[in-house]
C-alpha cells in the first residue's frame, strides 16, 4: 500500500512539474513574441514631419474609385486598381506625403503615390511605391520637391484615416519605446496550456495515467495538446485580440 502511495505521489509530482514548465514555457513563448512584435511594429515610431507642413484630407479629395466605405473615413478596395484622387494645386513646394492611419495596418500591402505637375499626365515613372507591413500606422512617401497640380494615392489595402498631410522638409522616425510585455496575458496563456495539460492527462485509480478520453498508448497526445495551445496564444499575441486582452487584463 505504501508503494502504491509513493508511485502515486512520484506520478502526481511529475505532472505538477510539467504543469510548471509548460506555465513557464508559454510564458517565454509569449514575452519572446511581444518583443519581436516591438521591434517590427511602426506602433512604436512617431513619425515627425520637418518644415511646412499642411493637411490634404478630406477637403482635397477629388474623388476615389474602386473603394467601398462602410464608415466614415474607412476605405476598403473593391477591386485591382483602387484610386484616390487629392488637389494638390493651391499648395506650396512639396517633398514628402504622409498618410496617418487611426488602426495600424492589419496585414502588409503596397500603397503607390502618383503625382503631376500643370500639364502633365499621371504616369509609372512619376510614382512612388512603399510596402505597408502590418503593425504600421503611417505611410510615408518622399517625392522630388516641386510644386504639384494632382496627386493619387493608391492604396491596396483596407484602411481609416486620420490625416493626409504634404510637407516641404522630409520627415524622420523616432522611436518612442518597446512594446510593454503584458504579463496577464502571457499568465492567461500558459493557464490555458496547463488546463489542456490536466484535461489530457489525469491519475485514475491511483497509479495509472491515461488520457482522459479514455485511450491509452498515445504519450505524445498531452504534448500535442499543449503545443496547439501555445501555437493559438502566440498567433493571438500578435492578431487583434490583443488590444481587447489589454482592455480587460491591462
Amino acid at each position: 500500500m505504501n508503494g502504491k502511495r509513493a508511485d502515486t505521489k512520484k506520478k502526481a509530482g511529475l505532472i505538477w512539474a510539467a504543469l510548471a514548465g509548460i506555465l513557464v514555457l508559454s510564458m517565454l513563448a509569449s514575452a519572446a513574441v511581444s518583443l519581436w512584435v516591438s521591434g517590427h511594429s511602426d506602433g512604436f515610431y512617431r513619425t515627425d514631419m520637418e518644415g511646412n507642413t499642411a493637411d490634404l484630407y478630406p477637403d482635397a479629395v477629388e474623388s476615389f474609385f474602386m473603394y467601398d466605405t462602410p464608415y466614415e473615413n474607412t476605405y476598403i478596395p473593391t477591386g485591382e486598381d483602387p484610386q484616390m484622387y487629392l488637389y494638390a494645386g493651391d499648395q506650396a513646394a512639396m517633398d514628402t506625403l504622409v498618410v496617418y492611419l487611426k488602426e495600424p495596418a492589419e496585414a502588409a500591402y503596397t500603397a503607390q503615390l502618383y503625382y503631376r505637375r500643370e500639364g502633365e499626365n499621371l504616369t509609372e515613372e512619376n510614382s512612388r511605391i512603399v510596402t505597408v507591413n502590418a503593425g504600421e500606422s503611417t505611410v510615408c512617401f518622399s517625392l522630388p520637391a516641386d510644386h504639384y497640380e494632382e496627386l493619387r494615392l493608391d492604396m491596396n489595402g483596407a484602411f481609416t484615416v486620420e490625416a493626409i498631410r504634404v510637407g516641404d522638409g522630409g520627415y524622420t522616425r523616432v522611436r518612442t519605446g518597446n512594446r510593454p510585455v503584458s504579463w496577464p496575458r502571457t499568465l492567461v496563456t500558459g493557464l490555458l496550456a496547463g488546463r489542456s495539460w490536466k484535461d489530457a492527462v489525469r491519475l485514475r485509480k491511483g497509479s495509472v495515467i491515461r488520457e482522459r478520453s479514455g485511450t491509452e498508448g498515445r504519450p505524445f497526445y498531452p504534448l500535442l495538446i499543449c503545443g496547439v495551445v501555445l501555437l493559438i496564444g502566440c498567433t493571438v499575441e500578435v492578431s487583434l485580440v490583443p488590444r481587447l486582452f489589454n482592455l480587460i487584463l491591462t
